[in-house]
């Protein structure tokens, strides 16, 4: 539980954040949707929760097992970043 605790599990969770809202940046960008990111996430709530409850579930498992542990590793940003863009892709079909 200390783990989840740490200023490295708190910028894991930014950098979940960023993907979850990189995801609906580039939906955006393409035109494929036509409303603000607050928008986008207000109007399926359900799979909203769903999918920040499947994603930090999954990043909180991550972090207690030492699978992301070190900020500077590169690799391990890049699947926490492609873990929260991968959730939101899976889980908000809209």
């Amino acid at each position: 539980m200390d783990k989840l605790l740490t200023l490295n599990a708190l910028y894991f969770a930014l950098i979940a954040t960023a993907g979850i809202v990189g995801h609906v940046v580039k939906k955006w960008s393409q035109k494929q949707i036509e409303v603000s990111v607050y928008d986008w996430f207000a109007s399926n709530p359900q799979s909203t929760v769903a999918m920040f409850t499947g994603v930090f579930g999954s990043l909180a498992l991550f972090i207690a097992n030492d699978q992301a542990n070190d900020i500077n590793n590169l690799m391990q940003v890049m699947a926490v970043f492609g873990l929260g863009y991968m959730g939101n892709s899976a889980v908000n079909k809209q």
